[in-house]
C-alpha cells in the first residue's frame, strides 16, 4: 500500500473541523533569550464559520493567524488545516498550500497593493498562472463586482480611498479561491463607519459563498458583529462568546450589539485552569490574587474573599 501524502493528517476529516489546533505552541529564540508567543492554543473552526480573534496588543492572535496561514512554522502542537497537517509540509507543499487553501487581508492594503497597477489588475496579478487573458478580466471584475467597486476597476491606489483600498485587498485575497480568508486587523486603518462597512463586505461573503471567515481585532464593539468570538490572552485561549440564536438571524441588520447578544464561555485548558476576563473580577471586588471557591446549587461561585470586600 502506498503511503499518504506528506502533509495528509489521517482521517482528520472526520474531527469536525476546518481548522483544528491542539496545544499550540510558538516560542521565538534571540539574544539568548527565549520568547512564548503562543503557549497552547487550542481550537477547531468549522467549514463556513465566522470568527473574531480578540486579545491586547502581545497576546499571540497575530501569531496564531501568521501559523493557520503558512507564514511561520508553529514550535509544538498540531495544527490541522483542510486536513493538511502544517507539521509536516515540505516547503513546496507550504507554497501550494497558501496559494490555495489561504488568502490573506492585511491591515495595511499597501501590503495587499502595487500603487502602480488599477485595482482591476492588482487583482489579476494572483492569477498570473491562468493563461487566458479573458477569463482573469473576468474573474477580477467579477471579484470587484462582489466587493462593492466594480466600477472603481481602472482607478490606481492613489485614486481610491481607504475603504475602497481595503475591498480591493479582499478581492485579491479571494483570486485563488481559498477555502479560508484570513484577515489581520483589515479596520485598523479606516475610521468606524468605513469599518462597519468593510465588516458587512465579510459578513456577505460568509453567508452567500459560505467562505469561512477569520479575523483578528483589538475592537471589541466590531468583535460583537460576528457569531463567534474567541479571546486570546497571554498566548492561551482564554474565553470565547457565541451569539444567541435570534442574534444570528438579525446579523445583518443591526449595526451595533450590547454585550447581552452573545454568551460568553471561559476556556478550561487541560490542568483544569481558566482565566477570567479582568473587567468581570474588577466588578466583583476582587483585587488580589484571591478569589473565594463555593459551590451552590451545583454551581461554581467565584467571590471576592472578605477582606477585599472591606479594604
Amino acid at each position: 500500500m502506498r503511503p499518504a501524502p506528506s502533509g495528509k493528517a489521517e482521517g482528520q476529516r472526520g474531527c469536525g473541523g476546518l481548522i483544528v489546533t491542539r496545544n499550540l505552541q510558538k516560542v521565538y529564540s534571540g539574544g539568548g533569550c527565549a520568547v512564548e508567543a503562543l503557549r497552547g492554543v487550542s481550537l477547531e473552526v468549522a467549514d463556513g464559520d465566522f470568527v473574531a480573534i480578540v486579545g491586547p496588543s502581545g497576546s499571540g492572535k497575530s501569531t496564531f493567524l501568521n501559523m493557520v496561514g503558512g507564514l511561520d512554522r508553529p514550535s509544538a502542537g498540531r495544527l490541522i488545516v483542510d486536513g493538511q497537517d502544517l507539521f509536516r509540509l515540505s516547503d513546496r507543499e507550504l507554497v501550494r498550500y497558501k496559494r490555495s487553501t489561504v488568502g490573506f487581508v492585511w491591515q495595511n492594503s499597501a501590503r495587499n497593493l502595487l500603487p502602480y497597477l488599477t485595482a482591476q489588475e492588482n487583482v489579476e496579478l494572483p492569477m498570473a498562472f491562468e493563461r487566458r487573458a479573458g477569463k482573469r478580466r473576468a474573474r477580477a471584475q467579477e471579484l470587484l463586482e462582489r466587493v462593492g467597486i466594480g466600477h472603481r476597476a481602472g482607478s490606481r491606489l492613489q485614486q481610491l480611498s481607504g475603504g475602497e483600498q481595503q475591498r480591493v485587498a479582499i478581492a485579491i485575497a479571494l483570486a485563488n479561491r481559498p477555502k479560508i480568508l484570513l484577515a489581520d486587523e483589515p479596520t485598523g486603518a479606516v475610521d468606524a463607519r468605513t469599518a462597519d462597512h468593510i465588516l458587512d463586505v465579510f459578513r456577505q461573503l460568509n453567508e452567500e459563498m459560505g467562505l469561512t471567515i477569520v479575523l483578528v481585532t483589538h475592537d471589541q464593539s466590531l468583535a460583537r458583529k460576528v457569531n463567534r468570538v474567541v479571546a486570546i490572552r497571554d498566548g492561551k485561549t482564554s474565553a470565547e462568546r457565541i451569539a444567541r440564536g435570534d442574534v444570528r438571524a438579525r446579523l445583518q441588520e443591526v449595526s451595533g450589539f450590547a454585550e447581552e447578544t452573545h454568551d460568553e464561555y471561559a476556556i478550561l485548558d487541560r490542568a483544569g485552569r481558566l482565566q477570567i476576563p479582568r473587567e468581570m473580577l474588577e466588578a466583583a471586588g476582587v483585587t488580589g490574587n484571591q478569589v473565594r471557591l463555593e459551590m451552590q446549587d451545583g454551581r461554581i461561585v467565584l467571590t471576592a474573599p472578605e477582606e477585599q470586600r472591606d479594604a
